[in-house]
């Protein structure tokens, strides 16, 4: 894998232990925004789903929107 907005992936994972949810991409990139990170959840999704930390699954009808593509929500493995 890249090193690529390692600091950034760090912080998102770290984000989604503390709050023990699935979230999705816009979500964790609203609350995890530094200088150096993604710029859009587009791009944020595709730095969540190459790392092996996380794992994805489709959101809830309540989360989707008419018109747009499937929404995926992201969650970390538990602790082993």
């Amino acid at each position: 894998m890249k090193m690529r907005h390692k600091h950034w992936r760090n912080r998102a994972y770290n984000y989604l232990r503390e709050q023990g949810r699935g979230m999705t991409a816009n979500e964790i990139l609203s609350n995890t925004k530094s200088r150096y990170g993604p710029n859009n959840p587009c791009h944020a999704a595709q730095l969540l789903r190459v790392d092996k930390r996380f794992f994805s699954y489709p959101a809830p009808a309540s989360v989707q929107r008419a018109g747009e593509g499937q929404v995926l929500m992201y969650e970390v493995y538990p602790d082993e």
